[in-house]
């Protein structure tokens, strides 16, 4: 696979875990609405290093 792949990948994951942050939010859940912003960081995070290597 190509890094423009995992890129877009962890792009996509992000998104799907802001998405899923403003839903625990909505409803109330902290602990899982910080849990998916967690994640959401970490596959910015991963998005980035890929970009640099």
């Amino acid at each position: 696979m190509s890094s423009n792949h995992y890129i877009n990948l962890n792009h996509v994951r992000s998104r799907l875990a802001k998405a899923c942050c403003l839903q625990r939010l909505k409803e109330g859940n902290l602990l899982g609405a910080l849990i998916m912003a967690q994640l959401m960081i970490k596959f910015k995070i991963s998005s980035l290093v890929e970009e640099i290597l």
